[in-house]
């Protein structure tokens, strides 16, 4: 989640530490559960190996995958690895 307008913005992310983070995500399970059908499928359809982190956007007509991140941050500030502390 990023700031009180909605946006995700360079500010929020890098400078500013506003940035929340919900593990596990605050949504109903059956969502959790097809966004993680969806990303298994993804992570195979183009045959990634190792890691990737695939964001999605929750839409009315469902989850709709923004993209597939096969290098996601490792930085002291980088979601991925605050998803694991």
């Amino acid at each position: 989640r990023g700031r009180e307008d909605g946006f995700y913005d360079f500010e929020t992310k890098y400078l500013d530490d506003a940035a929340e983070l919900d593990v596990p995500a605050k949504v109903d399970d059956s969502v959790a559960e097809a966004v993680r059908g969806l990303a298994i499928r993804a992570f195979h359809a183009i045959d990634c190996q190792g890691l990737a982190r695939v964001d999605f956007f929750l839409t009315d007509d469902g989850p709709v995958i923004n993209e597939i991140n096969t290098m996601p941050g490792f930085t002291t500030i980088s979601m991925y690895p605050r998803m694991w502390a």
